[in-house]
């Protein structure tokens, strides 16, 4: 309703209605300064989830190697085995993670946009939702 006040505002389709400018942009401004310190508060808290993942990974595969017997490192070459464990761990704590915060972005989102739908008009939410399958 903030970004429809500014532009009833601006284009001259409001009659004082809305109150003054400065509030409005003031509305907006905080809305877009609360989004975009979620968003990197999203971001910061699933680096640092990834990053705990990683480790948990490495402690465990690291004592699953420690736990071999002699005749294994003698078959494998201790650079590959350091190469596996730094990579793979990366790789798989990037995934997993990754794919719960752009879950989490997408459900987010629309359930964001469907309170969004439902403020401006009920019926005509629940009868496009009602078409989608």
């Amino acid at each position: 309703k903030i970004i429809g006040a500014l532009i009833d505002h601006f284009s001259g389709l409001s009659h004082g209605q809305h109150g003054s400018t400065r509030r409005l942009v003031a509305g907006a401004i905080s809305v877009f300064a609360f989004g975009a310190l979620g968003s990197w508060l999203r971001t910061y808290l699933f680096a640092l989830s990834s990053d705990g993942v990683a480790r948990r990974l490495r402690k465990a595969l690291l004592l699953s190697i420690m736990r071999q017997d002699l005749a294994f490192f003698d078959q494998s070459r201790t650079s590959e085995l350091i190469s596996r464990l730094h990579e793979d761990v990366n790789a798989t704590a990037t995934a997993t993670t990754g794919n719960v915060q752009r879950s989490y972005r997408y459900i987010n989102s629309a359930l964001g946009g469907s309170c969004m739908l439902i403020s401006i008009s009920p019926r005509l939410t629940l009868v496009s939702l009602a078409i989608v399958p």
